[in-house]
């Protein structure tokens, strides 16, 4: 009660009863040792005297054995109802015999049969068949193999990209020297671009919308690049300075490839011609469109337009 401990009524009786048969043993050698003429601090032979002795006390027959230990009986439960849960004495265990009296009621096993004593390859690993591991010596052998040339191969893998990598970067593919781009007029350009118009101003040539009412509208500085058209705006630098990291830059322009973005085709770095080239949109841009108000946007331009802009 001190300690919060609470134990029922047949717990407390069997505590207080083994307290009883414990004191009521001690008196009864003490008694003996008394009258023999021996001193009652002799623990030893007190202790000798308990050895092996049987008497019968409050808790039932009491049984000691040649360590002092009381021989206890014990009741094996087993579940009697495995729908509700219910356990009943199947055994009763005498301590003083050693033997298990059986009350005949039946015991379910998981596996049908009770477990044996001493389960093989559990306790004891004498026996070499408990050795086995779980790979054999050549599956761990070719399963080291097979992991060696996968890291093999993922390794190669990062230095063919690594090496490709610093290839595509030293040759510059993007680079466009100034003497590959070609200015002016072009017979075969006038006859296939319709609508789209190249006028000669300042010694450059301008691509041109031509608006509703017969005026060009100049919005984009064009040339000729390998026979297409192209957009050229120049950079007011003296020179670039190519750096790792624009060197990076430069390439993924080039490698961006989708049909709602204006393709980066290359650079020119030649001084003082240092300029931009892309592809060339003959309508101008979205900016171009929308300030000219002589070009009428119905519904279906503007549908048309919002499309685009969704698209990327």
């Amino acid at each position: 009660r001190d300690f919060g401990v609470e134990l029922n009524h047949s717990l407390m009786n069997l505590i207080a009863g083994c307290f009883y048969d414990g004191v009521q043993l001690y008196a009864m050698v003490l008694n003996e040792m008394l009258m023999e003429g021996k001193s009652k601090k002799d623990g030893i032979q007190l202790i000798q005297k308990i050895q092996d002795r049987t008497f019968k006390g409050i808790t039932g027959q009491v049984s000691m054995d040649k360590s002092n230990d009381r021989d206890t009986d014990f009741n094996l439960w087993a579940m009697s109802d495995q729908d509700k849960g219910e356990y009943a004495v199947v055994g009763h265990y005498n301590g003083i015999t050693k033997q298990i009296n059986w009350t005949g009621k039946s015991i379910h096993w998981v596996k049908g049969a009770p477990p044996l004593d001493n389960p093989p390859c559990v306790f004891e690993m004498d026996d070499l068949s408990c050795n086995k591991t779980p790979l054999s010596t050549l599956a761990i052998v070719a399963l080291g193999t097979g992991l060696t040339f996968v890291m093999f191969g993922i390794s190669s893998f990062l230095i063919f990209r690594k090496l490709r990598l610093e290839k595509e970067l030293a040759s510059m593919l993007w680079r466009i020297r100034w003497e590959e781009l070609q200015f002016g007029s072009s017979a075969r350009y006038h006859k296939s671009a319709g609508s789209r118009l190249t006028l000669s101003l300042r010694g450059s040539s301008y691509g041109s919308l031509m608006t509703a009412h017969g005026k060009y509208q100049i919005f984009a500085k064009t040339g000729h690049f390998k026979g297409n058209v192209v957009a050229i705006k120049h950079v007011n630098k003296k020179r670039i300075e190519l750096t790792r990291q624009v060197l990076f830059e430069l390439k993924h322009m080039r490698d961006v490839q989708f049909n709602h973005l204006t393709r980066f085709i290359g650079a020119c770095i030649d001084a003082p011609n240092i300029c931009i080239v892309t592809e060339y949109c003959p309508r101008g841009s979205l900016q171009d469109i929308l300030e000219n108000d002589s070009i009428s946007l119905d519904w279906m331009f503007r549908y048309s337009l919002i499309n685009d802009i969704v698209k990327g």
